[in-house]
Formats: C-alpha cells, structure tokens, sequence
C-alpha cells in the first residue's frame, strides 16, 4: 500500500526580501545603527523566518500523511468492496450447487422409491403366483 509520492514547494521570497516602504526603512536602520542593534534585528528576522518555515512545513508534512492516510483509507475501502463481493458470489455459487444438489438428490430418492415399489409390487406377484401353484 504505497502512495505517490508529490513535492510542494513554497515560495519565501517575499519573507526572505520583502519590497515596500518598511523594508526599505529597517535597512536604512541597519546601516545606520549600531552592530550590535543591527544584529539583534538580524537575529530577531531570522528566528521569524525559521519559525515560519517551521510552521510551512509542520502543515504540509500533517497534509501529506492525511492525504496519505486517505489514499490508504481509499485503497483499504476498495479491496474490501472487491472481497466482499467475490465472497458474495461464492456465496451464491454455493447456493446454487446446493439446490442443483438437494434437487438432484430428491429426485434421485423418489426414482429409487419408486423403483423399489415396483420391486416390491414384482415380489408380491411373485409370491402371489408362487401360493397358487403350491
């Protein structure tokens, strides 16, 4: 039960060099300010980054398993269906032997009943004729 595999890709262009006005602005405070501000803004933008990239991928690794967990599901559903199905048909090739069998088998016992009726009415006769002669 194996599932396709897929990739999804992401596009952080717009977290890793954002455009407008605010960036421009916290770049212009970088290079004025002091290095140690500066680092701690770089520290602070890389740790929002990372934490978003964690949360990106957090979320397609979940949708990958619930997908995978459908396909599965799917797949499980499906063979199950079939199962039952050819069960379902031996079943009722089962039943059919069986009727044919029961059918075939009474009607086998009345041909034998009635030929020992006529086995016996025969005996009777024989008898019959054996006490006149006697």
């Amino acid at each position: 039960m194996r599932t396709e595999k897929s990739f999804v890709f992401n596009d952080f262009h717009n977290i890793a060099s954002p455009a407008g006005f605010v960036p421009l602005l916290q770049w212009a405070a970088d290079a004025i300010l002091p290095r140690s501000l500066t680092l701690k803004s770089m520290e602070r933008n890389a740790n929002q980054f990372l934490k978003k990239l964690m949360e990106v991928n957090a979320v397609r690794v979940e949708n990958s398993l619930k997908q995978q967990l459908q396909d599965s599901r799917l797949r499980m559903e499906s063979e199950i269906r079939y199962t039952l199905r050819e069960a379902l048909k031996a079943a009722e090739r089962g039943m059919e032997n069986a009727r044919k069998m029961r059918d075939e088998g009474k009607e086998a016992v009345e041909a034998e009943v009635q030929r020992l009726q006529r086995q016996n009415e025969l005996l009777g006769r024989f008898v019959e004729d054996w006490m006149l002669v006697e």
